[in-house]
């Protein structure tokens, strides 16, 4: 018997124009109220920490290997979203904590793939 890989699968983005039109004023939204500049890569402000606190060997119980599949998965959704193609998100504000994200349609539990 053996366990059942997981495997990650690329968003399926809204089909309606106008819905997805929707989500992505939600972030230009909150882009503009906040004051910041959008990068689909991982970035840090200035001074936030030091170059030397970047290595993966500082990871508590070690960096995980992605799968070929997982990063082949990761590269189709990042060449999607070059593409115009987003996942179902809004951004919301919440008075208690800022802009938050949240899931614009249900996502499929994906226990069966653990």
């Amino acid at each position: 018997m053996s366990k059942k890989r997981r495997k990650l699968l690329p968003f399926n983005p809204s089909e309606d124009h106008e819905r997805r039109l929707e989500q992505m004023r939600s972030l230009a939204t909150a882009l503009t109220a906040a004051g910041t500049e959008f990068s689909n890569e991982l970035s840090y402000r200035p001074r936030m920490a030091p170059r030397s606190a970047n290595k993966s060997a500082l990871e508590k119980g070690g960096m995980q290997v992605l799968s070929k599949e997982d990063a082949e998965t990761l590269n189709l959704c990042k060449k999607m979203m070059d593409g115009g193609e987003w996942p179902p998100l809004m951004v919301v504000f919440d008075p208690e904590e800022g802009f938050t994200v949240e899931a614009d349609r249900f996502i499929k539990r994906l226990d069966n793939y653990l």
